[in-house]
């Protein structure tokens, strides 16, 4: 092989290198943006269940009635009946207690998943900074004379 050819190898491959280390690059910019928003979203609403407890009651149906997990878990709880038919607010035992075990349930679920997600968006940050940062390796092409 001529010395032409073998340059001409040489610069066809550095040309592909660039361009995969612009592509890394982007790629971590666009990792780096999504990972920033998500984990200003995960603070976002664990400051808003933190002002606002009460946010949590509409999850806390939502695995009740999933689940039915407070008419399996509190003693002497069973479903009364309305004018208008069944209802599905179970009636708690005679102290009048208000115990829900699927609110501490969606709490635990609902914190659980922030935690989750929280820590996929930190992975996130941290391996578009790391493709940022991406620096190649220079390789020679070898040729065979």
């Amino acid at each position: 092989m001529d010395e032409g050819m073998v340059a001409g190898k040489a610069g066809t491959v550095a040309f592909l290198q660039d361009v995969l280390g612009l592509l890394a690059r982007l790629a971590g910019v666009l990792l780096l943006i999504v990972g920033l928003w998500t984990g200003i979203q995960v603070m976002g609403e664990a400051w808003n269940l933190y002002q606002e407890p009460a946010g949590i009651h509409g999850f806390a149906q939502a695995v009740e009635t999933g689940s039915n997990i407070d008419k399996l878990l509190t003693p002497g709880s069973d479903t009364r009946a309305s004018a208008g038919g069944e209802s599905n607010q179970p009636r708690y035992a005679a102290t009048g207690d208000d115990f829900r075990p699927s609110y501490f349930l969606a709490w635990v679920i609902v914190l659980f998943s922030l935690l989750l997600i929280g820590r996929l968006a930190f992975w996130a940050i941290k391996t578009g900074g790391e493709l940022v940062l991406y620096k190649p390796r220079h390789i020679r092409v070898q040729t065979r004379d």
